[in-house]
Order: C-alpha cells, then structure tokens, then sequence
C-alpha cells in the first residue's frame, strides 16, 4: 500500500490522479473539522490528514489514514473556489504552540474562517521539512496573482 511519507508512493499517486508527479510542493497537513466549511462544494472531505500538494492553479488534497497510507479520498479544490489562503510561521491549536508546524490559513468565499495545521518537519518524512518554504513561496505567489 503507498505510504504518505514515501516520496516516490506520492510521485505515483500525482500522476495517477492526472498530475505531475513533482514532490517539490508538498505539504502535510492537519485539517480542522472545518475544511469542508470552507469548501462548501466540496463535501466529501472526511478525515483529518492529507498531503497537499499546492498546484498552479488549486490544491490537491490527498486523503490519508490513520496510519498514513492514501485512502482514495482526493479533492482538486481551485484557488477560485478559495476565498483566501495564507501561511503564518507559528501555529497555536487549542492553546498550545505547535513546535513543528505552521499554521495554514483557509477562508471560504463567504468568508467562513479556517486554519489548519501544516507540518514543517515529520521524522519519518524528510519531504516535509524540504518542502517548506517552496510551500510558503507558493502560497505567497497565490496571493499575488489577480
């Protein structure tokens, strides 16, 4: 079964989905019960963890298990269909500062405010904590574009 923290499993599970298999613009991501909030057309979002892979134009969400292995669940979600999208270097979740992660901010079109927690280092990924700040870089470029 592909594995989340594999590189290679990632690559092929891009292409499978129609995609580029690059792996320079990946991020692990902790999602809130509020994703599907923001994402109102997309409903099916179930789960808590994904790899994200931040695309020209949208984000690719891949589902994941408990155990982090692809569970079929994946979601294109166009930057037209997000209403903002931001990145700030320290995370705070429910009270607590989060030393590895980032916080990854998604706001639905109505406004509905999101965050979620984007991992900056995984032991057991090393593509997490190399994909950082080309991650940040992208986000930032998003918010650029008109």
């Amino acid at each position: 079964m592909a594995s989340a923290f594999n590189s290679a499993d990632i690559a092929a599970k891009k292409q499978e989905l129609g995609y580029p298999a690059d792996t320079s613009n990946l991020a692990y991501i902790q999602a809130s019960h509020k994703l599907e909030d923001v994402i109102a057309a997309f409903n099916s979002f179930a789960g808590k963890n994904y790899v994200a892979s931040f695309e020209p134009t949208g984000l690719l969400f891949m589902g994941l298990t408990p155990l982090n292995q692809f569970n079929g669940n994946d979601q294109f979600v166009a930057l037209t269909e997000i209403g903002a999208i931001a990145h700030r270097d320290e995370a705070v979740f429910n009270g607590h500062e989060i030393s590895d992660a980032e916080t990854l901010v998604l706001d639905s079109l109505s406004g509905e405010h999101t965050e979620h927690q984007l991992y900056t280092s995984l032991s057991m990924a090393d593509w997490v904590a190399a994909d950082v700040a080309n991650v940040n870089a992208i986000i930032d470029g998003y918010n650029q574009v008109d």
